[in-house]
């Protein structure tokens, strides 16, 4: 039997979904609002706080605009918002789109750094830590598509939590090496025509930074894995990545310390870029035993050893992992479409159709008409 395969990765549906390829026949402006929370406000009494490695993602941001400005035609004008001078604010952010007149070859960048959550459960909408009055996330896209109306590409990147309670601490070491590839940076900024909605964290997760050792210079604070893991990991997909030294430098920490799962989940990720399904298994099952139940990562490792198991064709095992992660996570459509795709090739046809109706209904309204379409296809396959 031919296998069904439907499997994407997130970041090319995104793509898919948000903007459309486009080829600019004048130059490009590149307007760029930082809003960066670099005194960490929201932080306890008596405890530094992460502002710190806020200010690191500030630095790699500005940095990768000034890159995109030298490697290209396009011009960068960039404005930043800190919490240290009280500018970091929502009627800020209003000020600086209403001013704000791109040209229909241009592109509008809001980037935040910073705290976040989400209001509740029920509603699922999640907001920016900004000062006084906290921007929710889907006001502000609006407020860029109505302002901004204009621009050829909008684009929204926040690395920030949309949890509704406060993380555990954690640390995390991370190092990597890398070679700049400017064509994809062209690709990103100049290419395409829309709106992009980037975020490090999507409803109930946690987002994780790393302060700066003090010893380090700016120089290092890339190789050290300083800032946002969100945007240090941004970064690094506008570079080649040699994913197996990564991957050989967090079995190494692992060993020192082998109880760290981020030093698992880090090596997982190199190892789904470079396909290598049998080992993320295995890493994942080590890294289950070691996570609590309650734990977003505990859902997140059978999320990885589920879609290992489906490249395999290990179908039975990957629905078994797949049912744990929809437990936890029964709004998430691309899980019921995944796990439909293992049943029906099972030929267990009245399953893969009930888990195709369940993600076809919650897909609805999303703007996803890409999985609408794949997943009316497959429905009508199992009639």
């Amino acid at each position: 039997m031919k296998r069904v395969t439907y499997t994407l990765l997130l970041a090319s549906l995104i793509f898919i979904a948000s903007a459309a390829i486009y080829t600019a026949d004048a130059q490009t402006t590149v307007h760029a609002l930082l809003v960066i929370m670099d005194d960490d406000h929201l932080a306890p009494e008596n405890e530094d706080g992460i502002g710190p490695s806020y200010a690191v993602d500030q630095y790699y941001i500005e940095s990768l605009l000034k890159r995109l400005q030298t490697t290209t035609k396009s011009s960068v004008q960039i404005k930043t918002l800190l919490s240290s001078e009280g500018t970091a604010t929502f009627l800020q952010i209003q000020q600086w789109l209403n001013e704000v007149n791109p040209t229909s070859e241009d592109m509008v960048l809001i980037y935040y750094s910073g705290h976040g959550g989400m209001n509740n459960w029920k509603e699922k909408r999640t907001f920016l830590g900004t000062l006084g009055t906290y921007t929710y996330r889907d006001d502000l896209i609006n407020l860029m598509k109505i302002s901004t109306v204009g621009a050829r590409l909008q684009m929204l990147i926040t690395d920030c939590c949309s949890n509704t309670t406060e993380p555990p601490p954690i640390q995390i070491e991370k190092t990597s090496s890398m070679l700049t590839d400017d064509q994809v940076l062209e690709h990103l900024f100049l290419q395409h025509a829309g709106f992009l909605d980037i975020t490090g964290a999507t409803e109930g997760q946690y987002s994780w930074g790393v302060n700066p050792d003090p010893k380090h210079v700016r120089s290092e604070w890339q190789e050290k894995g300083y800032g946002g893991t969100f945007t240090h990991s941004l970064i690094t997909a506008f570079e080649l990545e040699d994913y197996e030294a990564a991957i050989n430098d967090y079995t190494k920490a692992n060993l020192i310390e082998p109880d760290n799962v981020m030093h698992l989940r880090q090596a997982i990720m190199g190892l789904i870029e470079l396909k290598q399904y049998e080992t993320i298994i295995d890493y994942c099952t080590k890294a289950i035993h070691l996570t609590d139940i309650d734990s977003i990562l505990y859902s997140d490792f059978h999320k990885y050893r589920a879609y290992a198991k489906l490249q395999l064709e290990q179908y039975k095992g990957a629905i078994d992992d797949y049912t744990v992660v929809i437990r936890l996570t029964p709004d998430a459509y691309l899980l019921y479409m995944q796990r439909g795709e293992a049943y029906e090739n099972l030929n267990r046809y009245q399953k893969a159709k009930v888990d195709y109706q369940t993600a076809l209904k919650l897909v609805k309204g999303t703007g996803n008409t890409g999985f609408e379409k794949i997943l009316e296809d497959a429905l009508k396959r199992l009639k």
